[in-house]
């Protein structure tokens, strides 16, 4: 299913691996789906060698990284402060044309390193990420989005920091909707409105962004829940 969401939801070719000091579970399954060259932020090198594998390049302020490694692998020290080894890897990867890319490591680690995670996958178009049983897009409007997705499939859509979207194919359908995280815009009364946990009804569905930022996160597996199993009418 990995492949053909991807496929579904670009029209760009990925072009690099990125991975962060997170949870690097599906490293081995991503790179040998598409076989991209990897780029390691910092410490999450450690982690590609124990799966086996070799980082292209290592790149950040490399304080957590076995220095060990950078005596054998190409590496990048960038010593600015006010950014994060997940900032200096995009930026690098924006400047040699290694976008849009494939993240890995999102979570894993305190909750103001993922939020902060979040905030900076946000800023660019294109890029997907994989985490655990889920994978999330960023989907900035005016956008149209098809999928073809297993009946049942669980997901999740958030206005960050909000957007006004239509949707059909989905339990619960957005006609149309605005999303909010928090309030948006300023003195709106749309106060953390979002389409959490919804489900397919049916295989082919559309996501219609009209304005905004919506991050869409898609569960690989089947999750049994209380939205699970239910009777599903076409729309």
């Amino acid at each position: 299913m990995i492949g053909r969401l991807l496929e579904g939801i670009s029209t760009e070719k990925f072009r690099s691996i990125l991975c962060l000091d997170g949870d690097l579970r599906n490293l081995a399954n991503v790179y040998d789906m598409f076989r991209l060259p990897l780029i390691a932020a910092d410490g999450a090198a450690n982690q590609i060698i124990d799966a086996g594998l070799a980082p292209d390049l290592i790149i950040g302020d490399l304080d957590s990284v076995d220095p060990n490694l950078l005596l054998r692998f190409d590496h990048l020290k960038l010593a600015d402060q006010n950014t994060s080894d997940f900032q200096k890897a995009i930026g690098y990867s924006k400047e040699n044309e290694l976008l849009p890319c494939i993240i890995l490591g999102m979570s894993g680690g305190n909750i103001d390193h993922i939020l902060n995670n979040f905030n900076i996958f946000l800023e660019e178009d294109g890029n997907v990420f994989f985490d655990g049983n889920i994978v999330g897009f960023n989907c900035v409007g005016p956008k149209k989005t098809h999928l073809k997705l297993p009946v049942d499939t669980k997901l999740s859509i958030l206005g960050i920091p909000g957007c006004n979207l239509t949707t059909h194919g989905l339990k619960w359908e957005l006609e149309p909707s605005d999303l909010a995280f928090a309030t948006y815009p300023p003195n709106s009364r749309i106060f953390g409105y979002n389409s959490c946990f919804n489900r397919t009804v049916m295989e082919d569905i559309t996501i219609e962004i009209k304005s905004g930022t919506a991050l869409l996160l898609i569960y690989l597996s089947t999750v049994m829940d209380a939205g699970s199993g239910l009777d599903h009418a076409e729309k």
